[in-house]
């Protein structure tokens, strides 16, 4: 995300970045039914320095 926003990264591989960020995020949405898990199941704790992902609400 630093070279993205520090624009050290071409037009093309920024799409890139963003297609397969995309994926990802449809491939884990996939995971989660299949294991019926929700997206809170996912989040750790990493103690002083908060959750991993931001919390819902």
């Amino acid at each position: 995300m630093r070279r993205v926003e520090a624009g050290d990264l071409t037009e093309e591989r920024e799409e890139r970045i963003g297609l397969t960020l995309m994926l990802l995020d449809e491939r884990m949405d996939e995971l989660r039914e299949r294991f019926g898990l929700r997206p809170e199941d996912l989040n750790i704790d990493l103690g002083p320095l908060g959750p991993l992902l931001p919390r819902g609400g």
